[in-house]
């Protein structure tokens, strides 16, 4: 299946609360609720046995399928067995997905990876981004533009679970009373700020005014290094995107198109932590121990880099 159709059976969630607001045709009707209004939706739970075939409620996807006269199908969900075997290997039993007003929050056995946060303002950009963008399925972009408007109203609970290994102990949940993760404070002084901008050329090739040096004898690339060949260049201008901003602080990632704000990556190194051991786990295993332990070693200078990166591409 395609990735714009899995967004839209996963978008199909909220579509339902949204028409339960929107019933009333009324002039109110068709702005955004206040930030006031929220709606949860009760905890979803698919489980997924050692042959990758989900369940819903003890439902198989095929079951709920025929049930909804195939308005609900899910049967996409199927996992690969050796995928299933794989994960039930590395001990991972569970995947958690919440949305809430404040962001997207993802949870493995219980431990946080970094997050989405969100506002209105960044929200609003992302609609606006991608209303100005070329290519975009005009089904899924009425669809986008339908949800994105609510998506701080609309609270969902997605957890995945996965078999559990023969004499392994079941993991429990994230406890839903407990807080969610919360950027860390930044620390005071002595951190790595850089500002760099690139600019590039109808060809892809770059240039960096002034910053030649520091890119290569502070964070060792080469100018070269950041070439773009054209048909990339010819495809962010045949999309409008002028400039791409990245700004890492200490505690993630925002980034910005064509000056637009979008929603923040938020991690600390605890999730930093937790995403490198999934990651070394599955695709790495015990031989990537020294790997794993080098970039541990750098995670905590990520809490001191301050680093704006500008990407300035030519107009069409």
């Amino acid at each position: 299946m395609s990735v714009s159709k899995r967004i839209i059976v996963v978008l199909s969630l909220l579509v339902v609360s949204i028409v339960l607001t929107a019933c009333a045709p009324s002039q109110a009707a068709m702005q955004p609720p206040s930030q006031e209004f929220m709606l949860k939706l009760p905890q979803i739970e698919v489980a997924i046995d050692e042959n990758g075939v989900p369940t819903f409620g003890g439902l198989s996807a095929t079951t709920l399928y025929y049930a909804t006269f195939g308005q609900v199908n899910l049967t996409w969900m199927r996992m690969d067995p050796a995928l299933v075997s794989r994960l039930m290997d590395i001990g991972l039993q569970h995947v958690e997905v919440l949305q809430n007003d404040t962001g997207l929050y993802i949870f493995v056995n219980g431990e946080a990876l970094p997050n989405v946060a969100w506002s209105p303002e960044t929200i609003e950009a992302t609609a606006g981004m991608l209303n100005s963008m070329a290519g975009i399925d005009p089904s899924l972009l009425r669809l986008l533009n339908l949800v994105l408007p609510y998506v701080q109203n609309v609270g969902v609970d997605l957890i995945m679970r996965f078999p559990v290994a023969a004499g392994a102990e079941p993991v429990p949940l994230r406890d839903p009373s407990a807080p969610l993760p919360a950027p860390a404070p930044a620390a005071e002084g002595g951190g790595l700020a850089l500002q760099v901008q690139v600019i590039y050329d109808d060809n892809g090739v770059p240039s960096v005014p002034g910053a030649s040096f520091i890119l290569k004898n502070m964070l060792g690339i080469d100018v070269e290094q950041l070439a773009l060949n054209k048909y990339t260049i010819d495809l962010l201008k045949a999309q409008g995107i002028q400039s791409i901003t990245v700004n890492t602080k200490p505690d993630g990632v925002q980034v910005s198109i064509n000056e637009n704000t979008l929603p923040k990556l938020v991690w600390s190194e605890d999730q930093l932590r937790t995403t490198l051991s999934v990651l070394s786990d599955f695709y790495l295993g015990a031989a990537g121990a020294s790997i794993t332990q080098v970039i541990e070693n750098i995670i905590p200078a990520l809490g001191e880099l301050d680093l704006q990166l500008v990407l300035v591409f030519p107009s069409g």
